[in-house]
């Protein structure tokens, strides 16, 4: 079962993480959170060759919605994932 953090906590534990951001392209360039990839969620089945199954993922979205689903799916992959709650929104 994946964990799950606020933006505050994220932003005091950022070293700890590498943060992929699933919103689309254009809103990732509009704003995003120094550091982060961004892998839309329609992709990331497409990308996991790219993660390590040893690194700690902190997911992020808008509102942490779809970042919800992410982590599920990357969990259910046997990635240590954690989701962002309040997403971008909060940021």
């Amino acid at each position: 079962m994946y964990a799950s953090i606020s933006t505050r906590e994220l932003d005091e534990k950022r070293k700890s993480y590498d943060i992929i951001d699933v919103r689309d392209r254009d809103a990732f360039l509009e704003r995003h959170i120094d550091g982060a990839e961004n892998i839309p969620i329609e992709e990331l089945e497409e990308h996991l060759d790219h993660l390590s199954k040893e690194k700690n993922y902190a997911v992020i979205c808008y509102s942490g919605k779809r970042s919800m689903s992410a982590s599920e799916f990357l969990d259910s992959q046997g990635f240590q994932v954690t989701n962002v709650r309040g997403g971008m929104n909060e940021w």
